[in-house]
């Protein structure tokens, strides 16, 4: 599904994982997120960093050089991940 540009484009890397995890996430995989979408995202793990997704998507003065790593919530499974914000 196609969805309308709104707000910063936030590009989501898995940075690490000590473990595989559950749904086979892996470092260097890739994800577009945003506040209507997480598409092969996990859904826990997601709505755990949503907040930030939406202060990054809707922010007037967040940098393409900023980024923010965040620890899945299951924390047997240890998955890192990065926010940026990407190309338009």
């Amino acid at each position: 599904m196609r969805f309308p540009s709104v707000g910063n484009k936030i590009t989501a890397t898995i940075v690490s994982s000590e473990v595989p995890c559950t749904i086979g996430m892996k470092p260097g995989d890739e994800f577009d997120l945003g506040f209507r979408k997480c598409g092969d995202f996990c859904g826990f793990f997601y709505s755990s960093i949503h907040k930030s997704i939406m202060g990054l998507q809707f922010s007037q003065t967040a940098s393409p050089s900023e980024t923010h790593v965040f620890e899945c919530p299951n924390d047997k499974k240890r998955v890192k991940v990065e926010l940026r914000i990407g190309e338009a």
